[in-house]
């Protein structure tokens, strides 16, 4: 019975396609400023955690996504949104749907996860005619979703800890498939991932994205991939999100860029909010931009 459980299938006809349209400019403004008021009259969302729209006077050449992670909000991208603004981008950082409230995260479905993506890329992408992604966390599995799905919309990649799988130590290889058919489908009881605000039924989502990702991850459009994370980082697994990131940009035809932060610089997971980064924010996002554009 247990063997037959772990055979049902993760794949879903759902989480392989994208269903969200193309926007014109004064449409994907709009949309976006509509999801800026949502969160502001919405008294459950954290004034810190609403969404986040930077625009110039119209499209611009270049427009970028920020994807937060799981359990976090758009403020992760609070210096980035502005450092990239100011560098002639048009900004989209929407909150994740049940994230950035004042009351905490609540997981978000496999399929509301990709319909979230789904239309922000919409979104940005009708805000300037290249547009990337930077993805943190989970939203790193978000974006190399989108980047399979729509890579007629994605230009660039920044992956910052992206999470494609558990850290060995923490979900050993072997017991991955269990955890996100049993967790990922809900046919366990949801339990709290000690130490870190997420649960079990939440990652399992994130998991469930990444089987659903296209075997060969094939965007011939892509012009960079950027990688970072810190050698600390025990939530990840970091040799997954290296091998996922260069060949995502081998089949691309360009050479994945990778910053791994050392140990002395002090970070674990989070390698992005202005918080953790503190007086060395701008010194990383110097890092970021050059990944992102560079890759």
């Amino acid at each position: 019975m247990t063997n037959r459980i772990l055979d049902l299938p993760l794949r879903s006809r759902r989480l392989r396609r994208s269903a969200a349209p193309q926007l014109s400019f004064p449409e994907a403004q709009l949309a976006g400023e509509r999801s800026v008021q949502r969160d502001q009259e919405d008294p459950r969302v954290d004034p810190s955690g609403r969404t986040r729209l930077l625009l110039h006077a119209g499209r611009t050449g270049k427009a970028v996504l920020m994807l937060h992670g799981y359990a976090g909000s758009p403020h992760s991208f609070e210096h980035l949104i502005t450092y990239f603004h100011e560098r002639g981008y048009n900004v989209y950082a929407p909150r994740e749907p049940n994230h950035g409230l004042r009351e905490g995260a609540r997981p978000l479905s496999a399929a509301g996860l990709v319909r979230y993506a789904d239309e922000a890329l919409s979104v940005a992408a009708g805000l300037g005619d290249e547009v990337g992604i930077i993805g943190f966390s989970g939203g790193g599995a978000l974006a190399t979703w989108l980047s399979a799905y729509r890579p007629e919309s994605v230009s660039r990649l920044l992956l910052l800890a992206p999470f494609f799988a558990p850290h060995p130590a923490q979900v050993p290889p072997w017991s991955v498939r269990a955890l996100t058919v049993l967790f990922g489908l809900r046919m366990l009881p949801d339990r709290p991932v000690p130490n870190t605000g997420y649960t079990l039924h939440g990652v399992a989502q994130y998991l469930r994205v990444m089987a659903n990702q296209p075997t060969g991850l094939l965007n011939p459009g892509l012009l960079s991939v950027g990688v970072a994370y810190s050698a600390l980082d025990e939530f990840i697994d970091r040799a997954c999100a290296l091998e996922i990131s260069s060949r995502l940009a081998e089949a691309s035809g360009v050479k994945a860029q990778v910053h791994e932060f050392p140990p002395e610089a002090g970070l674990v997971h989070d390698v992005v909010a202005p918080d953790v980064l503190l007086e060395n924010a701008g010194r990383i996002a110097d890092l970021y931009l050059s990944l992102y554009e560079n890759g």
